[in-house]
């Protein structure tokens, strides 16, 4: 039987030795045996911290990177059209740029579509591993593409990986909201954007010309070890206790999960019967529990269009992240101070991501977004105004820089953790990966719009 096919009505239970009265007995955890609260945090983090960085090495580090490093992108690029006794113009080559830079995220449309298929016949586990392996081979394919000039296959490599990104960052968050206890959820759920922000800190930093920027085979070879890595731990890590339980219906698996997670406990045995009670709600075949429900559903489509929302205010800094060394170039910052920028913008990214986590566990999800949405659109307002005098008021491009500043700051804080995360808590587990992956993926559309378009219109006043 599979996942789908999970009723209400069935039989499946916390067996008896798994009782709360008797859990510590029959799973071995007496008192003295159970785990200190502590070192369980303390694991969680570090999992989650791993997991985070695993999934982000390859769509943060690569954009920050090839980003700080794009005067050698183009170069890249003009040097592979000129052996082949082509020659482009520099508008012509930053259209090339362009289409290589937003192609990531092309692939996320179908990607999307077909992630929640994996993730919930597969398992979190099953698909993680396949995300990664397959992600790692696409970064294989965009580090040799570059070693022998050849931008047909930075794109092939660059497109595989956008395929299948959308289901690495599903499973990624679905395990930092499973592995935890209720009360860790938000704040675990959190530090999927300190990775991302950790890895593109790290792509902007070896992307300077001092580092790997003139050396970009390189550069793109570092998700490729990063992806290796991770492959033994993924295969090491067991499958989420909340899979296990209520699709898979395994409770002796979800208990041992469980404890691995979470550790022993005596209330082990009322968490695995909570989760039972969870999956009363959930929909069965005859209730639906497909993709399309989130559009024809009226509680399912509110969610999607919640999400929808929030991910909105996320589009500029996509554009960031791509373009910020062209940014700062355009306002006519020196291009040392303009990669040194870019980097301190990071930096300033993962700080602020770090106290997002204090931010989300005190205050309510709708206020922060309120209330960070709207500074960070007064921010964007301040850097286009500012970067309209810089003709005319040198000065006015530290105005320009400080309004970008300050959308990333708004960005750390609450917009990009909260957006991670928010469409799994709106709705049922079985709709989980497919709510996710279609925020993604129709969000993934306006980046790809919004990504390509930029750099051109911003040429267009220049």
């Amino acid at each position: 039987m599979s996942s789908h096919d999970y009723s209400p009505n069935e039989t499946t239970s916390v067996p008896e030795s798994l009782s709360s009265s008797e859990v510590s007995s029959n799973s071995g955890s007496t008192t003295s045996e159970v785990s200190n609260p502590r070192s369980v945090i303390i694991t969680l983090f570090l999992i989650g911290s791993v997991l985070t960085c695993a999934t982000n090495c390859f769509s943060s580090f690569s954009h920050a990177g090839l980003n700080e490093a794009v005067l050698e992108v183009d170069n890249f690029i003009n040097e592979s059209y000129v052996q082949r006794g082509a020659k482009f113009s520099d508008g012509q080559v930053t259209l090339i740029r362009d289409v290589l830079m937003s192609s990531w995220y092309a692939g996320q449309v179908p990607g999307g579509l077909m992630s929640p298929i994996i993730t919930d016949r597969w398992g979190r586990k099953g698909a993680y591993l396949l995300a990664t392996g397959m992600m790692t081979l696409a970064m294989t394919l965009q580090a040799t593409a570059t070693a022998i000039h050849l931008p047909e296959m930075l794109l092939l490599g660059r497109l595989v990986a956008s395929f299948f990104s959308p289901m690495s960052d599903a499973v990624a968050i679905m395990y930092l909201q499973e592995i935890s206890p209720t009360k860790l959820r938000g704040v675990l759920s959190s530090l999927f954007n300190g990775g991302y922000a950790v890895m593109a800190l790290l792509g902007i930093i070896l992307g300077m010309d001092a580092l790997l920027g003139n050396h970009i085979t390189v550069l793109l070879s570092i998700p490729v070890v990063l992806g290796l890595l991770a492959l033994p731990f993924l295969l090491w890590l067991p499958e989420t206790p909340k899979f296990l339980m209520i699709s898979s219906k395994n409770p002796e698996k979800a208990l041992k999960s469980l404890e691995f997670f979470q550790g022993k406990k005596l209330e082990n045995g009322l968490i695995l019967e909570q989760y039972l009670r969870e999956a009363e709600s959930e929909p069965t075949n005859k209730d639906g529990g497909t993709m399309t429900d989130l559009f024809k559903v009226w509680y399912l489509r509110k969610a999607l269009i919640l999400s929808l929302g929030v991910l909105v205010l996320t589009l500029p800094f996509f554009a960031i992240l791509q373009s910020s060394t062209h940014f700062f170039l355009f306002i006519q910052l020196p291009k040392d101070f303009a990669q040194l920028s870019s980097t301190l913008l990071m930096v300033a990214f993962v700080f602020s991501s770090f106290i997002a986590s204090g931010l989300i566990k005190r205050f309510g999800r709708r206020s922060l977004i309120l209330t960070f949405g709207i500074l960070s659109i007064l921010c964007l307002g301040v850097f286009v105004g500012a970067a309209a005098f810089i003709h005319k008021i040198s000065w006015s491009k530290y105005i320009a820089l400080a309004g970008m500043t300050g959308y990333i700051l708004c960005y750390g804080l609450a917009i990009g953790p909260i957006s991670w995360f928010i469409p799994a808590e709106l709705v049922p587990l079985k709709y989980r990966a497919s709510m996710i992956c279609v925020c993604q993926s129709l969000n993934s559309v306006s980046i790809a719009i919004t990504g390509f378009s930029t750099i051109p219109l911003f040429n267009v006043k220049k």
